[in-house]
């Protein structure tokens, strides 16, 4: 009886290594697909950006203008670049 009883703890045991051995290959295949399509999504991201830098009208003047502003200590930085943002908005 104790045999028995030895050799059914040791089958799950083996059951139990196997299924979690395949279930972490599982979740390293996962979870390198997730990072794969968040590194894709990241690039297209990226290159939408890298198309919309050289489109300001207006050239570096205006962004040189802004940019003194925002590293500027007046007042008013957050309402400038929320009225800016509302603009581009509408």
């Amino acid at each position: 009886m104790r045999l028995l009883h030895f050799l059914v703890i040791q089958g799950a045991k083996l059951i139990f290594d196997a299924l979690n051995k395949h279930i972490e290959k599982l979740m390293k295949e996962i979870s390198k697909k997730e990072e794969s399509a968040q590194a894709k999504k990241q690039g297209h991201h990226e290159a939408f950006i890298e198309t919309r830098l050289g489109v300001y009208v207006g050239g570096n003047k205006y962004i040189d203008q802004i940019d003194q502003h925002v590293n500027s200590d007046h007042a008013g930085k957050v309402a400038s670049l929320s009225n800016g943002n509302e603009r581009a908005s509408s």
